[in-house]
């Protein structure tokens, strides 16, 4: 129309002598949505409108360089999709507030929105919308393909409770204030309060389900050889803590506790969501973690008993719903800035797993002395007073001992909470606990000292392995013994 504003010209990636215009005259009092489209070089123009409100006028029309036809458009409230070329526009705003879209551009497959909201807004991952046909899922059960993911190390900063009730996160010279939130699945996530959020920090997993299974949805991830690296459930994880409220004036350590705030430690498995239509989960990218000893507070600010993070290269995930299932296969990619090769990577992979699998043996023997010196002291407390169970008490008392002893060398008994762990010295488990976090700190290989260093923590480790075993074969059978000479009931009445 006369005295329009062309706002933006697009010229068309697909196709040679097709561009898109959008124009306004809102400054008329038209406020009429305007988008136009030419496949002639500007010899003829179509209107493309059908579905954008008639007084929504429009400021940028962009067509993806990753998919013919289809169409994004800004206009003074909102954004709008179409997948058959602007001949319909449904509402593509997701939990984009109410504001003026002036442009839109798609980097990479990710679509940006600039926007006079003095900020800009980004939809992460475009690749679903590419594997859909007409912005609808095909079939009951649908398991995107997903996008190559790019691996790259994090600054977590610091963190402290503030006075409000609410947490919050340094990083250099960023800080910015969060609390723990339930999701839709009813599991605590992070929800900034005074920052942009940025994309989950994984591989992420989109399906849509046509209806809520009636059973079990599962997720497996292999590798490049088909064996299994990971599973996960949608059943809700065992022993998950609740978020409860925090309280001005307490600790920083009574905080985290009470919290239930997920550090990048946390052991807790993510539960698979099963919602009618698009769900969404992220996997780390982390193999499984080394065993774990119940309440071991030693390992906290040494690094924690995380697996390692896969190295780069080609994995496959499977859905199972119902008993059938889809799968996908997925790349994960150096970091294009870090110098280090794909067999530095292999190479510091590889390390980690032994230091994992050391670590997990260490933690497996002090998990049997503390089930056997619980056992031993039981039957020593049933037998306390009488005469048939003196020899067990006498063969009992120096068991406990020498066991302790051994575990003293394997973990800090003496860490009862977090300020134990700055007073007294990490044991051997803690110390393969720091060598695997300074050995993943970087995608770097292994240093020579990394090596030595475990090579030396692995004999001491075997060395009370050996100890250990020995005492079990030797001295619990003669327990066992004098507790079934002693004859003592299976059960007491009192």
């Amino acid at each position: 129309p006369e005295f329009a504003l062309i706002s933006l010209i697009d010229a068309s990636p697909h196709a040679a002598g097709t561009a898109y215009v959008a124009a306004t005259r809102y400054k008329l009092d038209d406020f009429t949505p305007y988008l136009y489209k030419t496949s002639d070089y500007g010899q003829s123009w179509q209107r493309i409108t059908n579905g954008i409100p008639a007084d929504e006028f429009t400021r940028v029309i962009r067509e993806d360089p990753n998919r013919k036809g289809l169409l994004y458009a800004g206009t003074e409230k909102s954004v709008y999709v179409s997948f058959d070329d602007g001949a319909h526009w449904q509402p593509f705003q997701q939990n984009l507030p109410v504001v003026p879209i002036h442009d839109l551009e798609i980097k990479g497959s990710d679509l940006i929105a600039a926007t006079h909201g003095r900020g800009f807004w980004v939809v992460d991952d475009l690749t679903p919308i590419y594997q859909m046909q007409g912005g609808q899922s095909q079939t009951p059960v649908q398991l995107f393909q997903p996008r190559p993911t790019v691996q790259f190390k994090t600054n977590f900063g610091f963190g402290r409770g503030a006075a409000t009730g609410n947490l919050y996160q340094m990083t250099g010279a960023t800080m910015y204030t969060y609390r723990m939130e339930k999701n839709e699945q009813g599991e605590q996530e992070r929800v900034n309060l005074d920052a942009g959020q940025n994309p989950p920090e994984g591989v992420v997993f989109r399906y849509s389900l046509a209806q809520v299974p009636e059973g079990e949805v599962e997720l497996t991830i292999s590798d490049g050889q088909g064996q299994e690296i990971r599973g996960f459930s949608s059943k809700k994880a065992e022993g998950a803590p609740e978020a409860k409220p925090m309280v001005a004036g307490e600790s920083f350590e009574q905080m985290m506790e009470q919290a239930g705030v997920t550090e990048p430690e946390d052991k807790q498995e993510p539960k698979v969501p099963k919602a009618a239509g698009m769900n969404r989960f992220v996997w780390d990218m982390r193999y499984p973690g080394a065993v774990e000893v119940p309440g071991d507070l030693s390992m906290q600010f040494v690094g924690g008993s995380r697996g390692p993070t896969a190295p780069p290269g080609t994995y496959t995930v499977t859905l199972t719903v119902n008993g059938q299932s889809e799968s996908q296969t997925f790349e994960l990619v150096k970091d294009p800035r870090i110098s280090a090769t794909e067999e530095d990577l292999q190479a510091q992979f590889a390390f980690l797993l032994r230091v994992r699998d050391k670590l997990s043996q260490t933690n497996e023997a002090i998990n049997r002395i503390r089930t056997v010196r619980e056992q031993i002291v039981g039957w020593g407390k049933r037998l306390a007073g009488k005469e048939s169970g003196q020899s067990v008490r006498e063969i009992g008392k120096p068991l406990v001992r020498q066991l302790s002893e051994i575990e003293e060398q394997l973990i800090q008994v003496h860490a009862k909470s977090r300020q134990d762990t700055l007073n007294y010295p990490v044991m051997l488990n803690a110390k393969l606990a720091g060598l695997m976090r300074s050995a993943a700190s970087a995608f770097a290989r292994p240093t020579d000292q990394s090596y030595a260093v475990f090579d030396d923590l692995s004999k001491q480790v075997d060395a009370q392995l050996e100890r250990l075993n020995n005492l079990l074969q030797s001295e619990l059978p003669k327990f066992n013994q004098a507790v079934q000479q002693a004859q003592l009931p299976a059960v007491e009445a009192p």
